[in-house]
This record gives structure tokens, C-alpha cells and sequence, in this order.
């Protein structure tokens, strides 16, 4: 048994602020040295941050980035660990993704990302080149001799300073530290790569550099013990974390140092931790074949059966949630929230990420600025549902009715009030966002969106309405998922006159309120109008997410809903999703920055991407 100590970090990372980021970088490599660590690894790109956008392709990041390598080799010299971390390099005028290697103030070699892909920052295709092209010049600051040997174990300390570059990086560092080293980049370690480079006895550790978003629907835990499945080595993996732009994603610094069999130690999501362990380099075990599957089952695709493993769920989004909208805060240096609360799902759970968000900054839930701003179609009940919510959650509360401003508006533009059409519909929407943002305009606070998921990909939105804010919270959150987390709240919260409003507004209809009812009842109910969400739901996991075909989608529906509906009725309200979902595309490519809490997305800046003038025939062709 030989027991190596190593290091996972996860930095305080300043988006495009190398010299910020390698005085992080030494200050934790100092102290993780002292304390015997052989191996200290950061995150993907911890150098210059993974969410710089185009901001890559700018010469000033680029020189920092290089600049401040040298500065890290120069004041790290003292310490006795191999030190891995990532930056963008240019090299032969192509820009990659790289983890440097260094030792004793000494750069031992560049392992370059051999699976650039859509990654969690953005499309990587845009920045970074996968494959090393052409002799490599030399690229200055460093007076070494540089070799594309890809692939070749060697012993870079033995004297001089020889290089290497390599898509699968490896270093012998058994005379000095007591193991052989490889580097992985991203999901460099999920497949082929490993089992024919590194299986075997040849590498004893992996330095697995990540940028994992955190979603719900993918566990840090099954990669890293994959990665260790497919090398038969110990793995070491950093984890990019808070710091990063929110802007569509999330980062949870969820390091973990791990081999196949054994979870040495693990970090806490969310907390930018340095987790130490020692490791059994002598730990060759025959792997196991393991059949993982990350498919949810069940009627509804995206939430867990398993009881535990929904309120697991139900966890993670509201930390998010708030995690997101906290860090959004901080960088646009805003201390108040603007939200619009109907007594709806969706406000509902706007609402409840506010107060985390301000719970996590500790800001007085009186900066959350709530207005309920009733009209044609608003019934008592959501109306009182909303008023008594704003109360028992301490923010400030605001009531606008609308109904005046909106008749001024139809006379203006001459409609008729009897006439209840689109505009009647859509000019009440308008006129709520409208003033959001002209009272977030008076204090300086940010206007969070509402909207769902499930609405993004029906289009039930109204344009430059409710479809739009200044950061949309709810985005990447199916309605049905919504409801189970209003409901977890519900239980979990200790005000019981607040947790009975809660499970009130669950049960309540979905409906937008904007056609007048009769006898204080809804007029309009949403799933009356476009269908069901459980199936609308079921049909976006699996002809988007899945890919499926639409003969394939109602197969599998027709059999999972035969209970519920006939097979006739499936049939209808999937058309209705497949035209609603083609129609509406225009709305989902300019949609508001917002967290995507489940792997797939409509993010215009990386998620689902189609034309907005795509033909939905040949879809539609298959239900005939």
C-alpha cells in the first residue's frame, strides 16, 4: 500500500482577472503544501475563469493569462507538489484549452483538451481547437525546447526544460513525488480516451480539471468514479464554482478525489472548498462493468420516483436558484428585487428564490420589492393568496391595479373593451412588465422573470411581456417540476399559516387571469387551452432531450398515460406541441439570461438552437 497526499481546490474565481486568480492559485497551493499535499489540482480554465465568452479571443486576456503563468511558477518554486491548473493558450495562432503542469517553479508540460464540445461555458467549437496542429514555436516566457511527442511517458525533471505537449498528457514524477501523473480536461476521462491511453499500470493519478454546471439531472459523483473506471487510477478532480458568470449556469465547485471503488473525500456544493486526501496508488482492482443510466424513468422524465432522491431535487433548485440571482446581484451592484406575484405557481417560486437570494447576500427581505398588479380576470383567491405570501415572507409589499391604465391604453390605440382578443390579453401582460421595470428603474433593483420552462416551449408567453426580465429564475424549471418544489417548500417551511397558503396555490389552476370570469371563478385554465402539462412535460423530455421521433414519443406516451387519457387525445396535444413549439421560436431566441437547472436547455446563447422560421412539417408527417 503507498498512500499519496493530494489536493482538489475550487478558487475564488474573478471572471477575466488572471492576476486575481493566480494570487488565488498560489495563497491555496502555499498552504496545501505546507500541509504535505503531493498534487495540487484546479478547476478548467481557473486561470482566467471558464466564462469569459469572446472575451478569449482578446490578446489582453491571452497575455495576462501568460503573464501570470510565469508569476504562479515563479512564486510556487518552494513547493513540493505537482500543481495543475487550466488557462487558454495560443499556439501556432490557434487557441486552445489547456491544464498547465508545474513543479519547483519548473512548467513540465501543457495537456491540451482533446474533447472540445457544447461545454458548460458556451460552444467551446467558437474559442478552442481540439487537436494540436503543426510544430509547435516557442511561445516565449519559457526558454524550453518544445516536443509534440503526444502520448509518450516521459521523465520531463531529469534536467533542462523540455516540454511536452499533449492531448493525453503523462509525467513521471516517481523519483521526485512517488507516482506517475496523467491530466484530463472536462469529459476528456468519459470514454475511449482513457481505456486506450491510460488503462493499465502506466498512470497512477488523473488530475481531472473540471467545469461541470450543476444541474440536477447529472451526479460529480458517477463521473468522477467513471473516470477512474475508465483510467484504473486514482482521480483527483477540481471543480469550477462561485465566481463564474451566472448567466445561463450555475457553478458548485463539487471536487471530489476518488478511484473506482473508494470516495476518499468529497466537497459541499456551493461552498469553493480545498479538500485533501490520501490516496492508495496500489489500489489496481479489476474494474466492473457498471451500467449507469442518466434517463430518468417514470411518468413524469423529470422528476425521481425515489422520494429522497426528489427532495434531493427540490434542494439543489432552490440552491440554484439562489445562488444564480445572488451572484447576479453582486456584479451588477444591486441590493433590490423586483418581482410580480399573481398567487401562481411560477411567481410563487420567483418569490421564494428572492428571499434564498437575499437570505445568501443577508439582505433584509424588505428589499424585495413584490407587486401584485390585479385586472380583468383576477379572482380572489390567487389575489389573496399573493397578498398574504408577500406578508408572511417580510418583503415590501406593493398592489397596482391595472385595470384603469389598461382601458386608457385601449382607447388610445382605439380597441374596443368588448373585444376580447389577443390585445386584451397581451396589453395586460405588457403593461405588468412595463411597470416592473419602470419601479426597479426608481431603485436601482433588477426585475426577476416568472416563466417556465414548459411556457418557453409551448411559446405560452406573451411577447415583450411576461416573456420578458432582467434575469429569468425559473427558465429551466418544467411547471410540473415547479409544483413539486412549491410543494417541498410547503412542507419544509415552519410558518404553518404560510405552508397552508403554499399548498393552496399548488392546488390551484394554472391560468394566466386575463379574460374576465363570472362568479370570482377562473375564466381561462391553461391546460384547457394547450394541454396538460404532465404530457407536455413528458413530450419535451423526450422529443427534444431525447431526440425521439414523434411516432416514437406517442408510443411511449400512449403507453405511460393510458390510464390517464386515450390514445387520441395524446395524439391531438402533441401536435398542438410540435406546431406551438415550431411557431414559437422567436420568443425562445431572445429570451432573458437565466440558470439552466436541468442538462437541457433553450438558452439562445448555448442551448436548443433552431431557426424561428423552421418548418415543423416533417414532425407532424410522422402523426399522420
Amino acid at each position: 500500500m503507498k498512500k499519496i497526499k493530494v489536493c482538489a481546490a475550487t478558487p475564488n474565481i474573478t471572471v477575466a482577472d488572471p492576476k486575481a486568480n493566480a494570487k488565488e492559485i498560489i495563497r491555496i497551493s502555499k498552504n496545501a503544501g505546507k500541509k504535505g499535499a503531493k498534487l495540487i489540482v484546479f478547476p478548467e480554465l481557473s486561470l482566467t475563469g471558464c466564462t469569459c465568452g469572446d472575451l478569449f479571443f482578446q490578446d489582453t486576456l491571452l497575455e495576462s493569462a501568460m503573464e501570470n503563468l510565469k508569476v504562479i511558477a515563479e512564486k510556487t518554486k518552494d513547493v513540493k507538489a505537482a500543481i495543475v491548473f487550466g488557462l487558454p493558450i495560443m499556439m501556432n495562432h490557434d487557441l486552445y484549452n489547456v491544464a498547465a503542469v508545474l513543479y519547483k517553479g519548473k512548467l513540465c508540460g501543457f495537456d491540451i483538451k482533446n474533447k472540445t464540445l457544447w461545454d458548460a461555458y458556451g460552444d467551446e467549437f467558437r474559442w478552442f481547437r481540439d487537436r494540436l496542429g503543426g510544430k509547435v514555436k516557442d511561445i516565449g516566457f519559457f526558454p524550453c525546447s518544445l516536443k509534440n511527442k503526444s502520448g509518450k511517458l516521459i521523465d520531463n525533471m531529469s534536467g533542462g526544460y523540455d516540454l511536452d505537449i499533449s492531448e493525453n498528457l503523462r509525467i513521471d514524477f516517481k523519483r521526485q513525488l512517488g507516482f506517475t501523473l496523467g491530466v484530463g480536461i472536462g469529459n476528456d476521462g468519459e470514454g475511449k480516451y482513457y481505456e486506450s491511453s491510460y488503462k493499465g499500470e502506466e498512470v497512477d493519478i488523473i488530475a481531472q480539471l473540471g467545469a461541470r454546471r450543476k444541474v440536477v439531472d447529472e451526479d460529480t459523483e458517477d463521473f468522477v468514479q467513471n473516470v477512474a473506471y475508465n483510467s484504473n487510477a486514482q482521480v483527483v478532480y477540481a471543480e469550477t464554482g462561485d465566481g463564474e458568470s451566472t448567466t445561463d449556469f450555475v457553478f458548485a465547485g463539487e471536487s471530489a478525489i476518488a478511484s473506482e471503488h473508494t470516495m476518499y473525500k468529497k466537497s459541499t456544493p456551493f461552498k469553493n472548498q480545498v479538500i485533501m486526501a490520501e490516496v492508495d496508488i496500489d489500489e489496481k482492482k479489476d474494474a466492473l462493468v457498471k451500467n449507469k443510466s442518466t434517463q430518468t424513468k417514470g411518468l413524469n422524465p423529470f422528476i425521481p420516483d425515489d422520494e429522497r432522491e426528489k427532495t434531493k431535487m427540490c434542494k439543489n433548485i432552490l440552491k440554484i436558484q439562489s445562488k444564480a440571482l445572488a451572484k447576479r446581484m453582486k456584479t451588477i451592484g444591486a441590493d433590490k428585487l423586483v418581482v410580480g406575484i399573481s398567487g401562481g405557481l411560477d411567481s410563487t417560486l420567483a418569490l421564494i428564490a428572492c428571499v434564498n437570494a437575499c437570505d445568501e447576500l443577508k439582505i433584509n427581505h424588505k428589499n424585495i420589492i413584490a407587486i401584485t398588479m390585479p385586472g380583468f380576470g383576477t379572482t380572489s383567491r390567487t389575489h389573496d393568496n399573493a397578498s398574504k405570501m408577500m406578508r408572511f415572507y417580510g418583503v415590501t409589499k406593493k398592489e397596482i391595479d391595472i385595470t384603469e391604465s389598461v382601458k386608457q391604453h385601449f382607447a388610445d390605440i382605439k380597441h374596443g373593451i368588448r373585444n376580447k382578443n389577443a390585445t386584451f390579453e397581451n396589453a395586460q401582460a405588457r403593461m405588468r412588465t412595463m411597470i416592473l421595470m419602470d419601479v426597479a428603474n426608481d431603485n436601482n433593483a433588477l426585475v426577476v422573470g416568472t416563466g417556465d420552462f414548459s411556457e418557453l416551449a409551448l411559446g405560452w408567453c406573451t411577447y415583450n411581456g411576461d416573456h420578458m426580465a432582467m434575469y429569468s429564475i425559473n427558465a429551466n424549471i418544467p411547471k410540473t417540476v415547479i409544483r413539486e418544489v412549491v410543494s417541498y417548500e410547503a412542507d419544509r417551511i415552519k410558518n404553518e399559516r404560510l405552508s397552508k397558503i403554499l399548498k393552496d396555490i399548488v392546488d390551484t389552476p394554472v391560468s394566466p387571469e386575463l379574460l374576465p370570469g363570472k362568479k370570482d371563478k377562473i375564466a381561462q385554465k391553461t391546460e384547457d387551452i394547450v394541454g396538460p402539462y404532465e404530457l407536455h412535460d413528458f413530450f419535451l423530455y423526450e422529443l427534444l432531450y431525447l431526440g425521439k421521433t414523434p411516432s416514437e414519443v406517442l408510443s411511449d406516451s400512449t403507453v405511460n398515460f393510458m390510464k390517464q387519457y386515450k390514445p387520441d387525445v395524446i395524439k391531438h396535444w402533441l401536435k398542438v406541441f410540435i406546431k406551438r413549439f415550431f411557431s414559437q421560436q422567436f420568443k425562445r431566441n431572445c429570451s432573458p439570461d437565466g440558470p439552466q437547472v436541468f442538462s437541457f436547455g433553450f438558452s439562445p446563447r448555448g442551448g436548443f438552437m433552431m431557426p424561428s422560421d423552421a418548418s415543423a412539417q416533417a414532425w407532424l408527417d410522422y402523426l399522420k
